[in-house]
């Protein structure tokens, strides 16, 4: 896998060599419509979303259903440590950042 950790997070998901499925990178206009882009946008501490949660924030439809199984499947291949940078440094230097503008 060519992501580093620090990268994961703000990878996007479609048209990505890091995330095929059948030899071909995944790609999926109704998911991109839905704003749904990077994979910092459907995993929360360290895990992928259930299908029913993903399908309830961006209003997805039940015919969705494979290419999350197919996106599910690629994510856990990744070592569960490369979404540790994304929880714990980027939210500190998120709250660091806000109370730089709240002093």
């Amino acid at each position: 896998m060519d992501i580093t950790s620090s990268a994961l997070p703000f990878s996007p998901i479609w048209y990505n060599n890091a995330f095929k499925a059948a030899g071909s990178p995944l790609a999926n206009m109704v998911w991109c419509n839905h704003n749904i882009t990077e994979i910092s946008q459907i995993v929360e501490n360290r895990e992928i979303l259930p299908f029913e949660e993903l399908r309830r924030r961006n209003n997805l439809n039940v015919n969705s259903f494979l290419q999350y199984s197919q996106l599910k499947s690629i994510v856990s291949k990744f070592p569960k440590e490369y979404f540790d940078y994304y929880y714990s440094d980027f939210y500190n230097q998120t709250e660091e950042q806000s109370q730089i503008y709240i002093s």
